[in-house]
This record gives structure tokens, C-alpha cells and sequence, in this order.
């Protein structure tokens, strides 16, 4: 009897055993699932490109960002020289990665040029370097190559070419010079502000450090606070357009960025901003 109840009890003991490693098998051919939709929205930055073989190439889009929004469109910014604007549409997804389409309109508006993209999962066996990148099926811009980009944020960031914000910066003087709070008194007050006007055309200065420029320039410290207070410059766009301007020359850090800017006289909160805005 006792021998008869050892049997019962090693065979209910490997009926668990089957039962639990039947279910480890299932586990581990079940492909977790992810949101397609989701996965996508936020800020993309360019890291490299990949040739059909699988080498790396050189391709000179360091300053490159994809901006993806919830409601199926995405901006494309090539070297901040031009824009590209694009709807996307989630496709499948399967052990390999998540697809995708994005779509550009013809300048026709009918003819559409489609780009097939991939976000390359972490169990994937074919692109195993590649994992946890988002990689675009390339176009004459880059010999060929694949453009593998790297997600910065989950929060999609506005991208502008220079030309555009150049042409916001313009906008920006003129509308402070139609709205001037306040009329300058004294001809070096004028003359301060035009001189305002004159270097934010072409370059990003934070609060302090218009002021600054504007003392160098000899005129007093009241004449360029004056221009500083009037010249209606958004200064949180000046700290993210002087990062921008940065990043153009060099690498940084976002920490190593923000201290740069900090330096040069914006705010925490300021620099805080340029950096983000610029997909750190």
C-alpha cells in the first residue's frame, strides 16, 4: 500500500513538472506585445546609418531630428536646413519589430512618396545592434543607407529649419516693434534698440548677455537694459536657439550644455528648455 502511494505521489509530482515547463515553453514563444501607436509619439534623433550589408556608412546628418505626435503626423528636420512634413501610420509588428509607414504628399498634392520604417525589438535575432532603434528605409538623400535613429523623449519636440526660425526671429522683432511698450526717451535708447534688433537677426543672446554686448558696444548700462526690456525677445527661443547654435560646432552633454548656456547668461529654467528643444 505504501509502495503504491509513492507511485501516485512521483507521478502527480512529474505531471506538475510537465505541466510547468509546458507553460515556460508557451511563455517563451509568446511574443509580448507592445502599444504600435504609442511607441512611436515623442522626439527621434539621428545616430547612424547602416548600408545593406550591415556596415555603418558616414552620413553627415549629426543635426538631424524626427518629431512624431499622436495624431499621425511627424516632422522630419534634415540639418536643420529643411522640413520635411509626414503622416505615419502603424502597420504590424511581430519578434523582429514594430512597422510602420510614413507618408510624404507630393508637391502635386497627390502623387506620395512612402517611407518604411521599423522599431527594431529588443528580442530580435537578424538586428541585434540595432535593437531599440527606429530605422527608416532611406532615400537619394543618403547613398542608400538605412537611418537608424535613436528615441530622445517620449514628448515630441518642434522642429523648425534654420530659414524658419530665422524667418520667427524676424517676425518676433517686428512684432515688438509694432507693439513697443514703451517709446524710447533719449536718442541712445534708440539707437541701443536698433543695435538690439541688429545682432538678434543674427544670433542668440540671452538677457544678460545683450545687455553685455550692447555696454561693449559703449552704450550705458540704462540705454541697454532699455533695448533688453523692449526688443521683445523671447528668451527661453534665444536659449534654445544659442544651444542649437552650439551643438552646430560641438558635442556637449545635456548637463555639459546647460552649464555653457548658464554661462552665457540664461536662466536654469532658460537653458533647461534650449537643451530639450534641441532633443536632449
Amino acid at each position: 500500500m505504501e509502495g503504491k502511494k509513492m507511485k501516485i505521489g512521483v507521478l502527480v509530482l512529474l505531471c506538475l513538472l510537465l505541466l510547468i515547463c509546458a507553460c515556460a515553453c508557451l511563455g517563451s514563444g509568446e511574443q509580448q506585445k507592445i502599444d504600435g501607436q504609442k511607441a512611436l509619439v515623442g522626439t527621434w534623433k539621428y545616430d547612424k546609418a547602416i548600408d545593406e550589408t550591415g556596415t555603418e556608412v558616414q552620413e553627415d546628418l549629426s543635426n538631424t531630428l524626427l518629431s512624431v505626435y499622436e495624431d499621425g503626423t511627424a516632422k522630419l528636420s534634415l540639418e536643420e536646413v529643411i522640413t520635411v512634413d509626414l503622416t505615419w501610420e502603424y502597420i504590424n509588428q511581430d519578434k523582429e519589430g514594430v512597422y510602420y509607414q510614413l507618408c510624404k504628399e507630393g508637391d502635386d498634392g497627390e502623387s506620395n512618396t512612402v517611407i518604411q520604417a521599423e522599431m527594431v525589438s529588443s528580442s530580435t535575432t537578424d538586428k541585434a545592434s540595432l535593437a531599440g532603434y527606429l530605422c527608416l528605409e532611406n532615400d537619394e538623400d543618403a547613398a542608400g543607407a538605412m537611418l537608424a535613429f535613436i528615441k530622445t523623449s517620449d514628448e515630441p519636440t518642434e522642429v523648425l529649419s534654420m530659414v524658419e526660425k530665422a524667418q520667427a526671429l524676424a517676425d518676433g522683432v517686428q512684432s515688438a516693434i509694432d507693439k513697443q511698450g514703451s517709446e524710447p526717451t533719449t536718442e541712445g535708447e534708440r539707437q541701443a534698440l536698433e543695435k538690439a534688433y541688429d545682432y538678434l537677426e543674427y544670433t542668440a543672446f540671452s538677457y544678460t548677455g545683450l545687455i553685455e554686448q550692447l555696454e561693449f558696444e559703449e552704450f550705458s548700462n540704462s540705454e541697454a537694459t532699455y533695448a533688453a526690456d523692449n526688443c521683445g525677445a523671447d528668451w527661453n527661443e534665444q536659449a534654445a536657439l544659442k544651444a542649437q547654435q552650439y551643438l552646430e560646432y560641438s558635442s556637449f552633454s545635456r548637463s555639459g550644455l546647460i552649464e555653457q548656456l548658464e554661462f552665457e547668461g540664461f536662466t536654469h529654467s532658460q537653458a533647461e528648455y534650449g537643451v530639450t528643444q534641441n532633443g536632449y
